[in-house]
């Protein structure tokens, strides 16, 4: 009877396991002076500062663990 409840135990262990691997990861929030949209968040460059070019913007982004965006929806868009 022990070795039941034993494996019962570890069923059930594996079954809160599998279900909590089926929610949704948790949220983490922007890093200072950045704005959420949705699920990602965005840096808008100072635009008082120098303009830069496409390939200076992108190495300004990855200096930031970043990309430039991608806008896939008329909603990001506004």
């Amino acid at each position: 009877m022990k070795l039941f409840f034993t494996w019962l135990a570890i069923i059930f262990k594996m079954i809160i396991i599998l279900f909590l691997s089926f929610l949704p990861t948790v949220c983490q929030t922007c890093p200072k002076d950045w704005i959420q949209f949705q699920e990602s968040c965005h840096f808008f460059y100072n635009l008082n500062s120098q303009w830069k070019t496409w390939d200076q913007s992108r190495q300004f982004c990855q200096g930031k663990k970043s990309d430039l965006v991608v806008i896939s929806s008329q909603e990001e868009q506004v």
